[in-house]
């Protein structure tokens, strides 16, 4: 009778274990999906909450909606699926609710937004820029967008490299560094800057006095090559005629070059922190900024180089 009585525990003992482990699977009536494709364990509760059960919530299911939207799954065709394609899982107790929501998570990009990266961009480049103060209002509405989940880059590229005489950005949206989204904005920008301005009549091949110019504060516009420094026009001589009030621009004025041909020139190459020299013979006249044909006295080759100081140029590697 005793060993009877404890055959028959034991066989009650081990069905309460095994009832006990047995697998529940429980949809929730709303989830959320994390990435691209629903996964069982982000719609449904997976008991008990065991190793092997976790690594069941992994199970792929189907595409996700598209970030910051969401879709109507009933509970059967998700069951339907999961037994089609995991023939095991077919003795598990199903449960929950019979319709499942699934909502994508998402950044979601608005005007406001979008202002602030171009904002942040334009205080990042202050340093660079010829103004003194620079703004800018974005032209026209952007509706808002949503981007998948991650880490967000921005990266923002004017359509002038001077930036101030851009009128359009291009916004490229990466996350987690792969690129999700590009964006063009139209802009109207407005830059002060202290320029240099002609306090009379300048006519065309005068030699420019102290008292011809002045330094006030205007706003750039579209001047090209805009001058700010008052003393570097002193004693130059007009190429045209500039009239009282106007802005002066570089390029009206008639500069010696910097580099002479024949004359013997450093040339000068970086890529990074790396800057390597050698000595050069200037084979054309060269004001800053204009690209001459160098030839390297030590390989006896022509380069193309840029001038950039007195008796320096630079090239590109």
């Amino acid at each position: 009778m005793t060993r009877l009585w404890l055959m028959l525990t034991l066989f009650l003992l081990c069905g309460q274990a095994t009832a006990a482990l047995a697998l529940e699977i429980r949809f929730r009536p709303q989830a959320q999906a994390q990435g691209e494709i629903l996964l069982l364990g982000e719609v449904a509760q997976i008991l008990p909450d065991t190793n092997e059960n976790r690594l069941l919530g992994d199970l792929t299911l189907f595409r996700a909606p598209a970030p910051g939207e969401e879709e109507l799954h009933q509970a059967a065709d998700i069951r339907a699926y999961v037994q089609r394609t995991n023939p095991d899982l077919a003795e598990a107790a199903w449960g929950g609710a019979e319709e499942v929501r699934v909502i994508r998570a998402g950044i979601t990009v608005d005007q406001a937004h979008i202002n602030r990266i171009l904002q942040d961009y334009l205080k990042s480049q202050q340093d660079n820029l010829a103004s003194t103060a620079t703004s800018l209002e974005i032209v026209g509405r952007i509706a808002p967008f949503v981007l998948p989940q991650g880490k967000l880059q921005v990266d923002v590229i004017p359509s002038d490299p001077a930036i101030v005489n851009s009128n359009r950005f291009t916004l490229i949206f990466r996350i987690d560094g792969r690129v999700v989204k590009n964006l063009s904005v139209r802009v109207q920008m407005q830059a002060m800057a202290q320029l240099v301005v002609a306090t009379t009549e300048l006519r065309r091949g005068q030699i420019i006095g102290q008292g011809d110019l002045q330094l006030v504060e205007a706003e750039l516009g579209r001047l090209r090559e805009p001058c700010q420094d008052l003393d570097e026009l002193i004693g130059k001589k007009v190429r045209r005629t500039i009239s009282a009030g106007e802005p002066i621009e570089c390029y009206s004025i008639e500069f010696p070059p910097m580099v002479q041909r024949g004359e013997l020139v450093t040339i000068v190459a970086s890529r990074g922190s790396l800057t390597i020299s050698a000595t050069g013979l200037a084979r054309e006249d060269g004001k800053k900024g204009d690209v001459i044909k160098v030839r390297n006295t030590s390989s006896q080759k022509d380069v193309h180089c840029r001038v950039i100081a007195p008796g320096v140029v630079e090239v590109e590697f």
